[in-house]
């Protein structure tokens, strides 16, 4: 079996306090904004992985693994679906107390 794990000293995503970038950005939401990595030296799947230019494989941690990448995805969107949901009930909730008991404000 190969080993397709990657260093994230190979990611042009981290920083070099150690931080790592796509979650800086939000675009990895599932850690902290301050995320960064506690070994470098330690071989993962990221599936926000972004190759040095001089490397040989230029393939994104999303084309790496797409199957973790759908993972990720599937979360996320039910994450979202949730914040949404709890957004309308909240809404809801504002609106039925500002109006005046027995009128509805169109």
């Amino acid at each position: 079996m190969i080993d397709d794990r990657i260093l994230c000293t190979n990611c042009r995503e981290l920083r070099r306090n150690g931080d790592c970038l796509a979650a800086r950005e939000r675009r990895r939401l599932d850690v902290s904004e301050y995320y960064g990595p506690s070994e470098l030296d330690l071989p993962r799947r990221c599936e926000f992985f972004a190759a040095k230019p001089a490397a040989v494989d230029q393939r994104s941690g999303a084309e790496r693994y797409p199957d973790l990448y759908a993972e990720y995805a599937a979360k996320q969107a039910e994450l979202n679906s949730f914040r949404r949901e709890a957004a309308v009930r909240g809404i809801q909730r504002m609106k039925a107390a500002i109006e005046p008991s027995g009128e509805r404000v169109g």
